[in-house]
């Protein structure tokens, strides 16, 4: 069967211009969006309109939106502007396993609505996993899982040192010390042997601004 070609065709603000390299075996074409700004989009994310524009179509509509959903200060948004972020900033020590690697977020989950309409809240005690560890994170592709399963899913097993030379699993060390998991890896992957001084150091800000709040 002869591959599809979209050269030319205009699928919403994306006018195809020519076919481009695979990404993760599937067909890509380079695009020309209406705002001038070129971007390889797959086939599938083309004609399924997962993809309508660069980005730029979901930047507009938060801009024009105003935030009504006040879930701001929730697990379920921390876990959205958590993905966002791992996928599209560079600067963050574990961007090489996400961004890095071809792994980006869909689209329509740019906007926080729309993830919270496909995933619903996140449950206490979860954590979002794809089902694909190779793939985006999109509907279809992702679910809620236990932290505690999540840790055993994972591609490889963080260590941090403890003391001179002892080295314990981050999820073990997680759970021991009571702190959220994902605040411990970064701790390691940012201060390396340092991380526990940090650790303490939040700690500390925590029990004096809580302090705070009860006299007030």
């Amino acid at each position: 069967m002869p591959k599809r070609n979209l050269a030319g065709e205009r699928h919403n603000r994306l006018l195809v211009i020519e076919r481009a390299p695979s990404i993760k075996g599937r067909s890509a074409w380079l695009c020309l969006c209406d705002c001038g700004t070129k971007k390889v989009i797959t086939q599938s994310d083309i004609v399924t309109e997962h993809s309508k524009s660069c980005g730029c179509l979901n930047a507009e509509v938060r801009r024009e939106k105003p935030i009504k959903h006040g879930m701001n200060r929730t697990r379920t948004y921390a876990c959205w502007n958590n993905m966002r972020s791992r996928c599209g900033n560079p600067n963050r020590p574990d961007y090489k396993n996400y961004g890095g690697r071809g792994i980006h977020v869909c689209e329509r989950w740019s906007v926080f609505e729309n993830f919270l309409e496909d995933m619903g809240k996140m449950p206490k005690g979860f954590s979002l996993e794809r089902i694909d560890v190779n793939g985006n994170y999109e509907p279809g592709n992702c679910k809620w899982i236990k932290l505690k399963e999540q840790y055993h899913n994972q591609r490889r097993t963080v260590f941090a040192r403890v003391g001179a030379s002892r080295k314990v699993c981050v999820a073990r060390l997680a759970r021991e010390m009571d702190e959220p998991y994902e605040r411990v890896l970064w701790a390691v992957k940012r201060y390396g042997d340092d991380w526990m001084m940090h650790i303490e150091r939040m700690r500390v800000r925590a029990a004096a601004a809580m302090s705070e709040g009860q006299e007030g």
